[in-house]
């Protein structure tokens, strides 16, 4: 699994999180991003997935989450 730019609080790579490109359901394989092992997201740019893993760090760090959702 390929790491990425998500840190602990004191500088050093969170090995938690991992993105690799993976067959996941598309004709071509996806960046998938996972926390443990399990499974955050997929995305078909590595930049969408980590933006996943980003995502999901905050919420799990308790950051508000807002949901846009049409009238």
């Amino acid at each position: 699994m390929k790491h990425h730019p998500i840190t602990h609080d004191g500088g050093k790579t969170d090995h938690r999180y991992a993105i690799a490109r993976e067959f996941c359901g598309k004709v071509k394989p996806q960046f998938v991003a996972r926390f443990c092992d399990e499974f955050i997201g997929s995305a078909s740019t590595y930049l969408g997935a980590v933006l996943l893993a980003v995502g999901y760090k905050a919420k799990r760090n308790g950051a508000q989450v807002f949901v846009n959702i049409p009238a």
